[in-house]
């Protein structure tokens, strides 16, 4: 199978190559630009790491898959109620669930 070519990045002006998006220097650019930046760091502490393998652990099996007759692994975790600086640890704001149901809450703003 050949390779696939590379393109410039995505962003006007930017002469990096690269397979696909932006370059890494403009993808991080972006990443530091949104609103809620201070808070989505969170996500790449260790403290997170072990409290996520924590909730995958105690619920391994999807609850909204449950509902519907499915038996289905957790591989996402979610925060119940809007991620902030005081509940973003808090391990009753948290849920274990599939992929397509964390998207769907994710995409819903939830």
């Amino acid at each position: 199978m050949p390779a696939q070519p590379l393109r410039f990045c995505n962003v006007p002006g930017c002469s990096h190559l690269v397979l696909s998006g932006p370059c890494a220097q403009h993808a991080v650019e972006r990443e530091h630009g949104r609103g809620n930046w201070d808070l989505r760091k969170q996500y790449r502490t260790a403290r997170w790491r072990r409290l996520r393998a924590i909730v995958l652990q105690e619920e391994p099996t999807c609850p909204e898959c449950l509902e519907q007759g499915f038996i289905t692994p957790t591989q996402d975790v979610h925060h119940r109620h809007k991620a902030t600086a005081d509940n973003f640890f808090d391990r009753s704001n948290l849920q274990a669930l599939c992929a397509p149901h964390h998207s769907q809450h994710t995409q819903r703003g939830e």
